[in-house]
């Protein structure tokens, strides 16, 4: 009996992360942000530009001046994988909690974005500004949708591959696909 009753919980948690895998916000076209003040905060609101040109305005952010308003909050640490296990050398972290609606579906509730300013490690040097930007786009990604499964790509050209391989790395076609597919545009 305790078999089966195991057997139906690991069912009952993979499905139910496989649903939370998919999960846009529900008014992608209003996503209320706060930015924390910080000398990087411009070249963050221009990260959160980039998605917005890229997918024709369908995204778009509004700006909040309190982060008790915020969905998606802006923090700059010195180190963005302190807090999570079995993770090294992380540059940005988006942490995503989610919401049922009345009709079962499941959104994103809120998303916390970190980024880091120096690398990690001992060395603990500034990164360089191009190497930043490309991480805040590619976690301000996560914080729109590429989550669970979906979380990262495989194509190494792509903003959203897990690591900083290229300079050339940016959203790809295939990226602004799954969007699509999200959001049903």
């Amino acid at each position: 009996m305790k078999k089966v009753l195991l057997v139906l919980m690991l069912i009952f948690l993979t499905g139910f992360n496989a649903v939370f895998a998919d999960a846009g916000w529900e008014n992608p076209k209003s996503i209320r942000t706060y930015i924390e003040p910080n000398d990087k905060k411009m070249m963050m609101k221009q990260a959160f530009a980039k998605w917005t040109q890229l997918t024709n305005g369908k995204i778009v952010f509004k700006y909040v001046t309190s982060p008790d308003d915020a969905q998606i909050k802006v923090k700059f640490v010195k180190d963005a994988s302190k807090d999570m296990k079995n993770l090294e050398q992380a540059i940005g972290v988006t942490h995503a909690t989610f919401a049922v609606l009345p009709s079962r579906k499941v959104v994103l509730n809120t998303a916390t974005i970190e980024i880091a300013d120096h690398a990690p490690g001992s060395t603990g040097k500034l990164m360089l500004k191009d190497r930043i930007f490309r991480v805040m786009v590619h976690e301000i990604g996560h914080a729109i949708g590429f989550l669970g499964t979906h979380a990262h790509s495989s194509d190494r050209q792509s903003i959203m591959f897990p690591a900083a391989v290229s300079r050339n790395q940016d959203v790809t076609q295939n990226d602004l696909n799954f969007l699509a597919k999200l959001y049903g545009w």
